[in-house]
C-alpha cells in the first residue's frame, strides 16, 4: 500500500484533512497481520493530537514528509517547517503551496503517483508549476513557457502578474495583456508596450491569478504558479506591433 501526496493525512479512509484526533498517518496491523511494505512519501502532516506518523508494520517506508521540527515523520528527506511556511490556509482549509520561498517546494521524492512532477517533486497534494523561459518574438511581444502538472494553463486570457523590465533597451517596458497563445495550452503571449530601442529584458511573475487546469472537486481552487523574478528573455525585447487574439480553452 502507498500513501503518496496527501494534503495532511489519512485517517480510516476519510479525507485528508489537518488537526485530526489521532494520529496524522497510522500503519497498523490488522487481523490478517501486520502492514506490509507500505509507503508514505511526500506528505504534509501538522497539528494532529496523538502524532504525525506511527509506523506498526513491516517493511515500511517513510520518507520526503514535512512536519514539526520536534514530530515524528520520517528523517529521511524530512522537511522541519511550520504549515504556514508550506501551504495558503489551514482556516479555511487550503492545501496549495504558497508562491515565494517555500520549504516543501521541490523537496519530495519521485513516486509512480507523480511521474512528471514540474522539476523536482513537490511535498503535498498539488505540484505547483513555474515560468521556465520566455523568448521575444520579432513583431513585438513576449512567449513565456510555463510548465504545469496538468496542462492546460487557467485562464486563457486576463492572466495577471507578469511585468517586464529594461537590462540594455530603452524605455519604460509594461505588460498590457497577457493570454495563452492560440494553438497552445502553456504559452503566454505577453503584450509588451513602452520600449522605445530594442535591447535586453526580463520578465518577473508575482501573485497571479494562473494555475494549472487541474481543479480540486467540481468547482474548487486549481494549483497557482510559481512567482519568478528578472527571468532573462532570449532575443531583442520590442514594443508589440500587432497582438494576436487569445485563444478559447475548453474545459469541463
Amino acid at each position: 500500500s502507498a500513501l503518496h501526496a496527501s494534503r495532511f493525512a489519512w485517517v480510516a479512509g476519510d479525507s485528508p484533512r489537518y488537526g485530526n484526533k489521532g494520529w496524522g498517518v497510522s500503519v497498523e496491523s490488522g487481523d490478517g497481520g501486520p502492514a506490509i511494505n507500505t509507503v508514505v512519501q511526500n506528505n504534509i502532516v501538522f497539528g494532529n493530537t496523538s502524532g504525525q506518523v506511527a509506523n506498526s508494520g513491516t517493511g515500511t517506508t517513510i520518507s520526503h514528509n514535512a512536519c514539526g521540527p520536534s514530530d515524528a515523520c520520517g528523517s529521511t528527506g524530512k522537511v522541519s517547517t511550520t504549515v504556514a511556511e508550506c501551504i495558503t490556509s489551514t482556516s479555511p482549509f487550503d492545501a496549495r503551496l504558497i508562491q515565494g520561498t517555500n520549504p516543501c517546494r521541490n523537496a519530495g521524492t519521485s513516486t509512480a503517483a507523480r511521474p512528471t512532477p514540474v522539476g523536482a517533486t513537490d511535498i503535498g497534494a498539488f505540484e505547483q508549476g513555474r515560468v521556465v523561459s520566455a523568448a521575444a518574438l520579432a513583431g513585438g511581444g513576449i512567449e513565456a513557457t510555463v510548465d504545469v502538472m496538468t496542462p492546460g494553463v487557467l485562464p486563457t486570457s486576463g492572466i495577471t502578474g507578469f511585468s517586464a523590465a529594461c537590462v540594455g533597451c530603452s524605455g519604460s517596458p509594461t505588460v498590457s495583456a497577457a493570454s495563452v497563445k492560440e494553438g497552445t495550452d502553456n504559452i503566454v503571449h505577453l503584450a509588451i508596450e513602452g520600449i522605445t530601442k530594442p535591447g535586453s529584458c526580463t520578465i518577473s511573475l508575482g501573485p497571479t491569478n494562473m494555475t494549472d487546469s487541474l481543479f480540486v472537486g467540481p468547482t474548487g481552487p486549481a494549483q497557482g504558479v510559481e512567482s519568478v523574478s528578472a527571468l532573462a528573455v532570449e532575443g531583442p525585447c520590442v514594443s508589440l506591433r500587432a497582438q494576436p487574439k487569445g485563444r478559447i480553452h475548453p474545459h469541463g
